[in-house]
């Protein structure tokens, strides 16, 4: 690296300084614009009509931002956010900051591989009317294995996640997580006053050609509704940033010693303890897998080790599993017929559907879930697969509708996890019992026994 290279970081799903590849390798740059952009797809509206960031994701992603740009202020720099197309905001910062890096997290999604795909051929066109080459680099982190380190090229990845399990602990290696510097080289020039960034979201121009927004927006400007007030019967709310996500692994696992005794609680439906809740965090990158893979050794190392200590690691690696399946099976992960092409009698009806949503089955316990998710953007794991199956095979309704509907609502949405674990659950991914069903009778009386869980939902049972 030398004195006049001049970087930008497209900040995506890696919101957070820690263990952040990109931030540790500019510390010798001139300086260093970071930059956030909301792409159209992500405030649009699903296939289905579904908006595709509701407002507890909103939220918690505009809380997330803001976070960031705190942190990268006391090192500093700071963070822009802009909304639009990053094939038309990165080249205009290019040609006005004459950049010569861009770095970016790789992430597994099809619309998101588009948006590098059309940013690679924007850039090209400005090196060949410009002269100017800019590079690119592009880093992993998102899991915790790094992709560079599976004992198999991604092609021959094993559809089934046990074999995927076995084959990467069989030859385990994690990567050390990366250091940040203190001090990080200035932002070019002055964008405040060449952009019109400011705490107030307005309209703007970068440059002379691309409408565009700057300022971290507001709840109301992303979704056209009024930011959610937490639901009293919620035992846990999340509140977006690093910050945020550090102080809840140190409460869950050293305060509460809540991991010792995680195998035996993480099918909970009641309460903020029975899990990690480090979901949201982990989808939007607050957290790094590898720090938390960390906290779990030295938990191993200084208290104890046993099932439930493994039982974290193994939920990480199923986040692996669905990232790197997602990386490989492309637009398969979001067809009607799954990664499997797999035919199945499902139909459309969307008044059925809606009663679905809306938890009015008559089933108690799918309608108690329901009810959770709609008043908190949060369904436990064993919830979402009761709810998934009984969709899919109890009404007999497109899967994919019920996939949209928590891409819009889950604060912790992870669009390889999501979609992955749809297609596991509903019969059409890479589980190899292929009809797997749950009886969701059942599984309120083992879970939900005394259906306390039921009646903090259900205000008809109460």
């Amino acid at each position: 690296m030398t004195a006049v290279d001049r970087h930008l970081i497209w900040f995506r799903n890696d919101l957070r300084t820690h263990d952040h590849p990109a931030l540790a390798a500019v510390s010798g740059a001139e300086s260093l614009l970071c930059v956030a952009i909301l792409p159209p797809r992500l405030l649009g509206t699903t296939e289905h009509g579904f908006r595709r960031t509701g407002p507890f994701r909103a939220r918690f992603l505009i809380e997330t931002l803001q976070e960031l740009d705190r942190e990268l202020r006391a090192r500093g720099n700071r963070l822009f956010v802009v909304r639009g197309q990053p094939s038309d905001v990165v080249p205009e910062l290019c040609s006005r900051y004459d950049l010569t890096d861009i770095w970016y997290p790789d992430e597994p999604g099809t619309e998101e591989a588009t948006e590098v795909s059309e940013l690679t051929d924007a850039l090209h066109r400005l090196s060949e009317s410009t002269g100017r080459s800019v590079r690119m680099h592009a880093h992993v982190s998102s899991t915790l294995l790094h992709s560079d380190d599976l004992p198999f090229q991604l092609e021959q990845m094993p559809r089934v996640f046990t074999d995927f399990r076995k084959a990467v602990e069989h030859v385990w290696t994690v990567r050390e997580m990366v250091n940040t510097p203190s001090g990080l080289p200035p932002p070019p020039g002055d964008p405040d006053r060449d952009n019109g960034v400011g705490p107030v979201t307005r309209d703007s121009v970068v440059g002379e050609s691309v409408s565009v927004v700057w300022g971290i927006p507001s709840v109301e400007a992303l979704t056209r509704e009024s930011a959610p007030e937490p639901d009293p019967r919620a035992a846990f709310v999340w509140r977006g940033g690093e910050g945020a996500a550090k102080r809840r692994l140190e409460k869950w696992i050293w305060e509460q010693d809540a991991l010792r005794r995680y195998k035996e609680t993480r099918n909970g439906l009641l309460g903020a303890e029975y899990s990690s809740k480090l979901s949201a965090w982990l989808s939007v990158g607050s957290i790094s897998p590898r720090f938390v893979y960390e906290e779990v050794r030295r938990y191993e190392r200084e208290r104890v080790r046993n099932h439930s200590t493994y039982w974290l690691i193994f939920e990480l690696l199923w986040r692996d599993y669905f990232w790197f399946l997602a990386k490989k099976v492309g637009p398969r992960l979001f067809a009607r017929s799954g990664p499997r092409r797999v035919t199945k009698p499902w139909r459309y009806d969307r008044e059925a559907f809606d009663r679905w949503r809306t938890g009015n089955t008559g089933n108690d316990f799918i309608d108690a879930n329901m009810r959770e998710i709609a008043a908190t953007g949060y369904m436990s794991n064993r919830g979402r697969q009761n709810v998934a199956s009984f969709l899919a095979r109890d009404l007999q309704l497109d899967w994919r509708l019920g996939a949209e509907y928590f891409e819009s609502m889950l604060v912790d949405y992870d669009v390889a996890s999501n979609y992955g674990n749809w297609t596991y659950a509903v019969g059409v991914g890479t589980d190899p019992r292929e009809d797997r069903w749950f009886n969701p009778d059942r599984q309120a009386e083992r879970y939900d026994p005394d259906g306390s869980y039921r009646r903090t939902w259900l205000a008809e049972l109460r």
